[in-house]
């Protein structure tokens, strides 16, 4: 599925795996962002009502302008959205899945989105380089079958980091997001290994970054998340997302993409299949 550009919905968008609008009117304010208001529902279920600039998140709601943020941001915490000014938008708004569609992945992409996502002056130990170079090799102990490896891997990135959502959290969700995205069954075995391992760690983090894993668990990802996926299968989309990643919180843009990417080249496996193809190729010519 192709994701629709954010100034294209004049209308709420909903995520197709969001309660329904009268569920999410009864739900209270737990958090108030600058660009999210998150709600609460009966159920314990975590609603994102987000900025049209920021996008729409799984299981959230994404206001038609950013004026209908900064008015439920003024809804204080504890309290519910005021009925009658959100119950016909929020009826009227148009469901979208955000489940992750195989397609085909360009090498060339996915290494210049790795590129642009690397950390180039250390950051230290605190920093988000450690979590995104851990990308790499989370792939590559799932495509390798190595549980132990993905647990260990996994164990240093979950919660690790600052922000309600941490650096090694959007890292994973990117990892998962881009063996979705390809096609062959090497990358849906790493996959595989990777969410038989994740939901016994989710404890570490934080709500509102375990509300985000648990979608990525189902294959669904947020807009901005997808316009990173839709970036592997042509190289000339890169920079572009690449500098509009930057922008996306503190560290969040570039550690999603750092995940995308390493799950985008697939596991040590699939990369080297192709110059194995080209050698045996030159040996039957």
């Amino acid at each position: 599925m192709s994701i629709p550009f954010i100034s294209d919905a004049p209308r709420a968008r909903t995520a197709a795996d969001a309660p329904g609008w009268d569920a999410v009117l009864a739900a209270t304010v737990v958090h108030v962002g600058r660009t999210v208001v998150v709600l609460r529902t009966s159920g314990g279920l975590l609603v994102p009502v987000t900025s049209a600039a920021h996008g729409l998140v799984p299981g959230g709601v994404c206001l038609a302008d950013d004026s209908g943020l900064d008015r439920a941001r003024t809804t204080p915490v504890g309290n519910r959205l005021d009925r009658g000014q959100w119950a016909t938008p929020l009826r009227r708004a148009v469901r979208v899945d955000l489940t992750v569609r195989r397609a085909a992945v360009d090498a060339a992409a996915a290494h210049a989105l790795a590129a642009g996502a690397a950390v180039t002056d250390g950051g230290g130990p605190l920093g988000p380089g450690p979590a995104r170079s851990g990308a790499r090799v989370l792939v590559d102990a799932a495509g390798a079958d190595d549980a132990w490896g993905v647990r260990r891997v996994l164990h240093g990135l979950i919660g690790v980091g600052p922000g309600s959502t941490p650096s090694g959290d959007d890292v994973v969700v990117g990892a998962l997001a881009g063996l979705d995205r390809r096609s062959d069954d090497a990358s849906a075995r790493a996959g595989a290994a990777i969410r038989r391992a994740l939901p016994g760690l989710l404890d570490r983090t934080t709500s509102l970054s375990q509300h985000d894993l648990r979608a990525a668990l189902e294959g669904q990802v947020a807009e901005r998340v997808h316009r990173l996926v839709e970036a592997t299968a042509d190289v000339r989309l890169v920079a572009a997302v690449l500098r509009e990643a930057r922008c996306w919180g503190a560290t969040s843009g570039l550690d999603l993409a750092a995940g995308v990417a390493a799950g985008a080249r697939g596991p040590a496996s699939v990369r080297r299949r192709p110059a194995q193809a080209r050698v045996d190729l030159r040996r039957t010519a």
